[in-house]
């Protein structure tokens, strides 16, 4: 997609890919680092599900993919929102209790705003079919649960390592690639970095919590 967005260059399939609808959205983390990104129709709610957003707003929709790659750049250059969000400064956001969902909603609303304002003052958008809109996207159930307990200050960070481990957890929620879970009875909430896990063979067996400590924490 980037050599297309350069060359105007692209296969048979990533070309069909690029001619549908996308969508510019503005998305904000826990830890309170927003970004500017792009989706087509077909991935319009998935995309933002996978990458661990807590609050996001779409604030355009275009004809294709080309058209959207543009505004994207266009809202780089001139309202500073990067495009690209590391996972470690994710999963640190989520205990690190940085910012309230409220306080981040509100963080996100107005760089949603701006980054509308910008674009609502160029001439012509309608002529390249660019639609200006004002959509918030609502999480799965899933992750919600790791954003309330997150907003509750209930949500650790896990102390121990997940490769070359056997470890018991029960799972509560998914954010993108940050698992909510405990380590047992009375345990306290921790998040864990699934992304560790890329590459890497994942045996499932019983859950054995004995042993395992990870006493609530109290504070």
């Amino acid at each position: 997609m980037h050599h297309f967005h350069r060359t105007g260059e692209a296969p048979a399939g990533m070309r069909r890919y690029l001619e549908q609808p996308h969508f510019l959205y503005v998305a904000s983390f826990a830890d309170g680092t927003t970004k500017v990104g792009t989706t087509s129709t077909q991935s319009k709610w998935g995309r933002l599900a996978t990458q661990g957003v807590v609050c996001a707003r779409y604030i355009a929709r275009t004809i294709d993919g080309a058209a959207v790659r543009v505004l994207e750049d266009l809202v780089t250059e001139h309202c500073g929102l990067r495009q690209q969000v590391r996972q470690k400064a994710k999963i640190k956001g989520l205990h690190s209790w940085d910012y309230s969902e409220q306080s981040l909603q509100a963080l996100n609303d107005a760089e949603a705003e701006r980054a509308t304002n910008f674009l609502a003052a160029q001439r012509g958008l309608d002529v390249y079919g660019v639609t200006l809109l004002d959509e918030r996207w609502e999480h799965p159930s899933y992750s919600r649960r790791v954003i309330n307990a997150w907003d509750e200050r209930a949500v650790h960070a896990f102390r121990g390592s997940l490769p070359g481990h056997t470890v018991s957890l029960q799972l509560h929620g998914i954010l993108g690639q940050s698992l909510l879970a405990d380590t047992g009875p009375g345990s306290a909430m921790v998040v864990l970095d699934a992304a560790e896990l890329k590459t890497r063979a994942l045996a499932v067996a019983e859950a054995d919590f004995s042993g395992q400590g990870g006493q609530s924490s109290l504070f």
